[in-house]
């Protein structure tokens, strides 16, 4: 199934943080080693902007022989939209670019979930209870394409997934939980604490592909 890795360079709160430099290797080459993990992924392709701030990831993706698509900076949807239309992708999973723990057996479940069901989104965060940065959507792109087509308001357009649970009476949604409350825990990237944070983290880790639960005890 196609992966799409929403990826930018223009953090606030942490400039450049797309391709920020975490014990070696880029946060966006993180995810995508991480994703990677997963069988279930047949194409990943990093989603960034066309706008000029964001060619760093371009080159990058050129660089590494990553599959790349631009699209407008601020309306995410449309450019999700027009990447899907490109692809000819029945559905797609979602991955945000800040997520360099993500646990690619959640990406197998939600994939599993999406395969066996007839819903319109697999998600993992409704409501959240795995940690921020291991969160997992499995959309039907069919269903998605409309979703764009209709007037969604500005948040919606930057977070484009928002509209489902807006509005979760309109659409088929399978959720699955950890069995837990982990949502107090951060293993994404938003500021220098977190990044410093996961980068003592992985300095410690001998295996990879280690699962959120056992990346829990470093916390």
């Amino acid at each position: 199934m196609l992966c799409i890795i929403q990826s930018r360079m223009n953090s606030n709160r942490l400039p450049n943080k797309a391709l920020t430099n975490i014990s070696g290797i880029p946060l966006l080459q993180r995810v995508i080693n991480k994703i990677s993990f997963s069988d279930r992924v047949s194409s990943i392709v990093v989603a960034t902007s066309d706008k000029k701030s964001d060619d760093p990831i371009a080159l990058f993706c050129k660089k590494n022989k990553v599959k790349y698509f631009r699209g407008n900076l601020n309306n995410v949807a449309n450019r999700f939209k027009e990447l899907l239309i490109s692809q000819e992708a029945n559905a797609f999973i979602r991955i945000n670019g800040d997520s360099p723990l993500i646990d690619s057996n959640l990406i197998n479940i939600a994939v599993d979930y999406f395969k066996v069901g007839t819903c319109d989104i697999v998600t993992n965060i409704f409501p959240r209870s795995f940690p921020k940065g291991q969160s997992v959507e499995v959309l039907k792109s069919e269903t998605f394409i409309k979703v764009c087509d209709t007037n969604l308001n500005t948040e919606q357009k930057e977070h484009v997934t928002k509209i489902y649970y807006d509005f979760p009476e309109k659409f088929k949604i399978l959720s699955f939980t950890s069995g837990g409350n982990y949502s107090n825990i951060n293993m994404s990237i938003d500021n220098l604490f977190d990044k410093e944070k996961i980068k003592s983290i992985i300095n410690k880790l001998k295996d990879d592909n280690i699962g959120w639960e056992k990346l829990c005890q470093f916390y």
